[in-house]
């Protein structure tokens, strides 16, 4: 709850002046907008290290290999930076730059993602 409140308290204020200045300096507008939300989206970072260390919990309770967990992990946030990187492109009007982006992460996010995909292979390969 303190994360959002945290985030909450620079973004709003910075989307009104932002608004406000977007008409005589959009360069400055534009600015403000992405320093609130890499403000707000390193605040969620230090939230994210508790979470990852629970969810670590839980799968070695649950009997879930660690290596496989870091991979979704791993991917996750691959996907997560990759959608901030182009919703900030968008906004400042860079919609084959933000495409661009979203392709990068997507294959990037698919990189990571192969050793499970491999390990997942050879197990039905197993199972036949």
């Amino acid at each position: 709850m303190e994360t959002v409140i945290k985030a909450a308290a620079i973004c709003i204020p910075a989307a009104f002046i932002a608004q406000a200045l977007k008409k005589d300096s959009p360069v400055m507008s534009l600015a403000i907008l992405t320093a609130a939300a890499f403000f707000a989206a390193f605040t969620a970072a230090s939230a994210l290290g508790g979470i990852a260390e629970s969810v670590g919990d839980l799968a070695q309770t649950a009997g879930i290999n660690s290596a496989a967990l870091a991979v979704v992990l791993k991917t996750l946030g691959i996907s997560v930076v990759a959608r901030l990187t182009a919703d900030v492109l968008k906004d400042a009007g860079m919609g084959s730059a933000a495409s661009a982006v979203e392709l990068t992460g997507s294959a990037a996010g698919i990189f990571a993602a192969l050793p499970l995909i491999k390990s997942v292979l050879e197990m039905v390969r197993g199972l036949l």
